[in-house]
Order: C-alpha cells, then sequence, then structure tokens
C-alpha cells in the first residue's frame, strides 16, 4: 500500500508507548510522601500532555498548587520515575511492526514528547533503537518548548531537513491537535492512548484511528 507522507512525527506517551501504570506509580510514590491522596490510571491519563509540572500540579489538592510546592512534588516524583520509569511500559502491540514497516519502505519516523529530553531518548533508544531517525523532548533551559507550542516540531524538522509537506503528526490529545495545528501540519489522532475518542471529536480531530496496524493505510 502507498503511504503519502515521507515522515511521521509521533507523539510518545499514549501513541507509541503505554507509560500509564509506571506514571501513575511515581505520581502515588510523590503525594505519599506529602500526605496527598492517591490517583488511579484514568485521572493521571486525563492530566497527561503537558509535562510533569502541569501533571502534578493538575492532580495536587487544591490547597498545594503554589509553585513552590508544586515544584518539590515534581522533584520527588521526576527522581522516582527516573528509576522506574520502564518496570511496567511497554510500546503499544503492533507499534514496533508499523514502525519497521515504514522503515522498509522508506519513510522517515521522528518523535517529539513533553517529557524532559533525556528521558525521551532514553526510552526511544531501549524500545525503537533502529527504527526512529531523531527524537526530541521539552527542553526549556536550551530554548525548547513544550507543546502545544510548535517549536519542538519544527526543531525536529529542521535537523532532520524536512518540509512541511512532507509530514504528519501522530498523537493522541488534544495537546498534540493543537500543536499539529500551530505547526501547520495535518494530524492523525489515536484513540488507544490516554484520551477518549469523544475527547477528540471535541477537540477538533478529523482523523481517529483506534488500531495500530491502521497507521499504515496512510
Amino acid at each position: 500500500m502507498e503511504i503519502m507522507y515521507k515522515a511521521y512525527i509521533f507523539d510518545l506517551d499514549g501513541t507509541l508507548l503505554d507509560t500509564i501504570s509506571d506514571l501513575c506509580t511515581a505520581v502515588n510514590y510523590a503525594f505519599d510522601k506529602f500526605g496527598y491522596p492517591n490517583k488511579d490510571t484514568k485521572e493521571v491519563a486525563a492530566a497527561l500532555g503537558s509535562g510533569f509540572t502541569y501533571l502534578i500540579r493538575t492532580l495536587s489538592p487544591e490547597n498545594c498548587k503554589d509553585d513552590k510546592t508544586v515544584n518539590q512534588v515534581v522533584e520527588v516524583f521526576s527522581e522516582y520515575y527516573k528509576a522506574h520509569a520502564t518496570v511496567k511500559t511497554l510500546p503499544y502491540e503492533g507499534t514496533i511492526e508499523v514502525l519497521k514497516e515504514y522503515n522498509r519502505l522508506g519513510k522517515r519516523c521522528l518523535i517529539v514528547s513533553n517529557k524532559k529530553d533525556f528521558m525521551v531518548k532514553e526510552l526511544v533508544k531501549k524500545f525503537f533503537d533502529g527504527l526512529v531517525e531523531y527524537a526530541q523532548g521539552e527542553d526549556e533551559e536550551h530554548g525548547i518548548g513544550k507543546k502545544p507550542c510548535p517549536q519542538m516540531v519544527l526543531t525536529a524538522m529542521e535537523k532532520c531537513n524536512l518540509k512541511k509537506e512532507d509530514c504528519v503528526f501522530i498523537g493522541d490529545s488534544e495537546v498534540d491537535l493543537l500543536t499539529a495545528k500551530n505547526a501547520e501540519l495535518p494530524c492523525i489522532s489515536v484513540s488507544w492512548g490516554f484520551r477518549s475518542k469523544e475527547t477528540l471529536l471535541n477537540s477538533g480531530a478529523t482523523i481517529i484511528l483506534d488500531k495500530v496496524e491502521e497507521l499504515l493505510n496512510y
């Protein structure tokens, strides 16, 4: 089957990797340290997509959302998550096969994520080594902001010498839809991640895939 795009720019969490169990464990580890109520995977999934600070601030009790407290919780969460990021995390079923097929067809695969850049690169090396040409995470210290700011996507495209007409963005959330819009790219949304199909539709999604192998239709 002919695939129309030359390059596929993927979100990571909820799109290629099922990271929710390890993220939820890390959230509850940090919350236990601060005496906060624990959260279930559904609550954590709903708050994912805009980086760790947003995640912790959203899930914290209402009287604990000041910057100083949030940053303290984020630090505990991050340290634990760095050490336990791959306990249960795995690629979604069929993901490796799709990436291999893209590579066989000469298509280029990139990843952009609101995870910290060093963590993105570690996860990509562990799970997708040799299948992904370039991976970029949040690196605001060096001027690369988080999605939905398009800078992360545009930086990846520039590094790989890609034009907008070559690319499509693939993600599982309203953040990814807005990122694609801001980067002036078409977007394929996927329903197997951290948002419901209803949420994606309400956020303006026009293409929603329910199975990983359906990516090969595009």
